[in-house]
């Protein structure tokens, strides 16, 4: 997903937050631990306003 703002709706449905650390850098590097992964309180709103019945974060730092 590009950007959250093209989804109509949450409700009923979980959001999985995916980074892709894991992917991008290999675990226990000096780059994973060091790669900051977090949205903006901006677009936790964003989110929050869509009405998700959980969100599941996979981050990091």
């Amino acid at each position: 997903m590009e950007n959250i703002r093209d989804v109509e709706s949450l409700e009923n449905m979980a959001l999985v937050l995916h980074t892709g650390n894991l992917e991008e850098n290999q675990y226990g590097s000096d780059n994973y631990f060091n790669t900051e992964t977090y949205i903006s309180e901006e677009v936790l709103h964003v989110i929050l306003k869509k009405n998700p019945l959980f969100i599941i974060p996979n981050f990091r730092k």
